[in-house]
């Protein structure tokens, strides 16, 4: 990822975006920058259906799969506004992980995020699920410090 692809990311993080613009301004570029190829199925599938009766209606927004080919873990996107702290979103997103752990055994993650915050939990831990809470604006910082210090690194190294 570029420096001007993080700063277009950072740039968008302050914008008011709904669902479907925090999933292409922000949650895609991200993925594609993680390694995952959202035109394969077998890296990334989209609006995944639930096989419950319960909620028929309902999909997963990203299922992502490891490189043997395996879901693991269930990627769900709210507006960039929304607060994810709320208890009801996390078992929401509980929930789909365990039907999608069903079908396929394999999904232990579910990932919560508005695309500024990000929730990773870990299904199969007990009493609070959550591994990881952090804020991608830290993260695209950190990235950006270390790009220009690579890019420092490699001009002085280019004039020795």
């Amino acid at each position: 990822m570029s420096i001007t692809q993080i700063e277009n990311i950072k740039k968008n993080l302050t914008l008011n975006l709904d669902k479907h613009q925090t999933k292409t301004k922000l949650i895609e570029p991200i993925l594609q920058f993680l390694g995952y190829d959202l035109s394969k199925s077998n890296s990334v599938e989209q609006k995944v259906p639930l096989m419950s009766s319960i909620n028929s209606k309902k999909s997963i927004d990203y299922l992502l799969y490891c490189a043997k080919g395996l879901p693991i873990a269930v990627l769900e996107v709210k507006p960039i506004k929304t607060d994810l702290k709320l208890r009801k979103r996390t078992e929401r997103l509980l929930d789909f992980c365990i039907q999608q752990q069903k079908n396929t055994s394999s999904v232990h993650i579910g990932i919560l995020t508005n695309g500024k915050s990000w929730i990773v939990h870990d299904i199969f831990q007990q009493n609070d699920s959550k591994i990881i809470e952090f804020e991608i604006e830290d993260v695209l910082t950190d990235s950006v410090a270390t790009l220009n210090l690579m890019k420092l690194s490699n001009n002085n190294i280019s004039t020795l």
